[in-house]
């Protein structure tokens, strides 16, 4: 299911810097009733950068997976706004699981944990 979603990401947006699946699932506590967070960085504008994985979510969120049916949830940040805003994503950057990767995504995980705040 989080192949899916990380191949569906992939495909369908141009410019993706990075994903990174955090909460319950990535710590690894995730029971039968746990969503699937992930948090996505891409180019462009962050109202424009959310529609597709919105959409691709909520087409997931109708899918079973081996007879089961999972919740995705996809917090979607364009590169401007994790530089302005990034100390909100402390926690997913040091404690999620980072499914794709850039250089872009690397820098900001490094800058943002110590950003001073």
């Amino acid at each position: 299911m989080v192949r899916e979603l990380v191949r569906r990401l992939a495909d369908e947006i141009e410019e993706i810097h990075g994903i990174v699946l955090f909460s319950s699932v990535a710590r690894g506590d995730a029971d039968r009733r746990s969503d699937i967070d992930c948090f996505v960085l891409v180019d462009g504008t962050q109202a424009t950068a959310q529609q597709t994985p919105h959409e691709i979510t909520s087409e997931l969120n109708e899918d079973s997976f081996d007879g089961d049916r999972y919740e995705f949830h996809v917090l979607v940040e364009s590169v401007e706004s994790v530089r302005h805003y990034g100390d909100r994503l402390r926690e997913i950057f040091t404690t999620g699981l980072t499914l794709t990767t850039s250089d872009t995504l690397t820098q900001l995980e490094e800058e943002v944990p110590t950003n001073g705040r």
